[in-house]
């Protein structure tokens, strides 16, 4: 990978996934664990039931384009595999 590569991908990580803007906030926080809960049912995730992860949020400045991560996927994947396997 050349340095022009390696600083594209740091760029394009900075850009709305959608729109390509530049106006892309990364990880802002948006749930703690202690308010955040994971019912697991055969074959669906549904939310409240127990706390296993906590949420951050990226947010597109210009279209609105969002999206979430579970800060502790693992304990989300192992809680729905004990009633999904």
């Amino acid at each position: 990978m050349t340095q022009s590569d390696e600083s594209k991908g740091q760029s394009r990580a900075q850009a709305c996934p959608k729109c390509e803007s530049r106006h892309w906030m990364p990880n802002l926080p948006f749930a703690p664990k202690s308010s955040v809960y994971v019912c697991v049912i055969r074959g669906a995730l549904r939310l409240p039931s127990r706390g296993v992860t906590a949420f951050t949020t990226s947010i597109c400045g210009d279209c609105g384009y969002s999206e979430f991560h579970a800060t502790d996927y693992k304990a989300v994947f192992e809680e729905w595999r004990k009633y999904n396997s």
